[in-house]
């Protein structure tokens, strides 16, 4: 009989099945694609430019420009239409603001039909008593800087929500991995109460938890509870589907800790997965608390709330909901993408 029925096969040969996608090449495939490069380069300059805004001020009006209504509706610089409609019941500040147009030699005209108002150039205006800003995008509905202050309450609204994000995909992850590891009844109940559970709004819960605390800080700790548990379900229906309940075992018994084996194994082959699946959850978070704070609980440091304040006077100064909607946008057509990507990349079919 011939020996070499008996010889081992070569170590290349004997370990060609791997569970994980080495840290170091994964990067250097990752950051050979431009297309990579290009979309983390845009989501970091999207981020710098909101953080920076934070050290500017977005209401650049004294008290008495407030008090006139002049800071309100500013429109934007290149805006070809710069006469401003002021329709004022308080007739001592009427009289104040026609004293200045005759003043400063500013064209004007008062209609009276339908409205009692006074129509001149709003920026002429502005130059002309002394106000030295420069409003590239004008003004909203509140007198604020639309850039600035739509840079501010982007970089604040996705912090909270990238960090709730953050919390509820760790333990998400973690907690629905580690049950994967068990075939006892009990736990397999509770994955179907957790899809029973997330088959439920979002919106009926929250409402039951204001209710019952009356509190704005039950809306995140509801935010993060209920996005926990939706992920744990995927962590754990994907950890079973990816690598298998018998290869869980056997690694188990391998390296004898559970913890070992989901970050040794599990992490890197299905966080792309959760990924992709949960990407818009940061989108989701912001608007939904936006709906809550239309139920009376105000959450003005949210960016999502801008559109509702300022849509009645969109026609006057339309940048004032065209700016954040398509700065939001871009973040995050640009964020899902590079999840689609990361997922891609840390596949081990294509490594």
């Amino acid at each position: 009989m011939s020996q070499n029925l008996f010889k081992f096969a070569p170590n290349k040969q004997r370990n060609n099945i791997r569970y994980q996608v080495e840290k170091s090449g994964f990067l250097r495939r990752f950051f050979r694609s431009k297309i990579n490069i290009i979309l983390i380069t845009i989501l970091l300059l999207m981020l710098l430019f909101a953080f920076i805004s934070l050290f500017f001020t977005n209401d650049h009006f004294t008290k008495n420009e407030h008090d006139f209504e002049i800071s309100r509706l500013v429109k934007p610089i290149f805006s070809s239409n710069q006469d401003y409609y002021l329709a004022n019941n308080n007739s001592s500040i009427s009289n104040e603001i026609i004293n200045n147009l005759k003043q400063h030699k500013i064209n004007y005209k008062i209609e009276v039909i339908p409205f009692n108002r006074i129509i001149f150039n709003h920026r002429e205006y502005l130059e002309k008593t002394g106000f030295n800003h420069w409003l590239i995008l004008g003004t909203d509905a509140q007198g604020k800087d639309v850039l600035i202050n739509s840079f501010q309450l982007f970089c604040i609204s996705v912090s909270i929500a990238i960090a709730i994000f953050i919390l509820e995909f760790f333990f998400g992850f973690y907690l629905g991995s580690y049950l994967a590891f068990s075939e006892s009844f009990f736990i397999k109940n509770l994955i179907k109460g957790f899809n029973l559970f997330i088959s439920l709004p979002d919106i009926l819960t929250i409402l039951i938890a204001l209710l019952i605390f009356q509190n704005k800080l039950a809306v995140y700790i509801v935010i993060f509870i209920t996005g926990t548990i939706r992920i744990s379900y995927w962590s754990y229906n994907y950890t079973l589907e990816f690598i298998g309940q018998d290869i869980l075992k056997n690694m188990l018994y391998i390296h004898g800790n559970k913890l070992r084996v989901i970050n040794k194994y599990i992490f890197k082959n299905i966080i792309g997965k959760l990924l992709v699946l949960f990407a818009r959850r940061i989108n989701y978070i912001i608007f939904f608390i936006a709906t809550i704070h239309f139920y009376g609980y105000h959450f003005d440091n949210n960016v999502a709330v801008l559109f509702q304040k300022n849509w009645e006077y969109r026609a006057i100064n339309w940048a004032q909901i065209v700016f954040p909607a398509l700065y939001l946008t871009t973040f995050f057509i640009t964020f899902q993408f590079l999840t689609i990507k990361i997922d891609l990349y840390l596949d081990p079919k294509n490594s």
